[in-house]
């Protein structure tokens, strides 16, 4: 899997970046999705890693494929509170819950 490939790599003593983490939670999807997605956050953060917009693009996507509409919000107020400047996967992403909260 993804994390085991994943947690092989630091147990290397590799140290994960933002790029890591966000292909780790883009493997995500299913019931269990965000719940892991928030966790690889907090790791990432933890380990002193900044979230960049495409991390939160996933982040995002996530939530919304989970149907997590607020913790779709806190996390795009999360980034905006960032500083970190919206982008065209971020207005998909945007567009893709308002699709889902019309037909919730």
């Amino acid at each position: 899997s993804a994390r085991a490939a994943f947690s092989e790599l630091q147990r290397r003593g590799i140290q994960p970046d933002t790029v890591a983490y966000t292909s780790l939670t883009a493997c995500l999807a299913g019931p269990e999705a965000m719940q892991k997605a928030d966790l690889i956050l907090a790791e990432a953060k933890n380990a002193g890693v900044v979230p960049h917009i495409f991390f939160y693009n996933e982040l995002l996507r996530v939530a919304s494929e989970s149907g997590d509409f607020e913790r779709f919000d806190a996390l795009l107020a999360e980034l905006r509170a960032a500083g970190l400047r919206e982008n065209s996967g971020t207005e998909a992403q945007i567009r893709a819950l308002e699709r889902r909260r019309r037909r919730s």
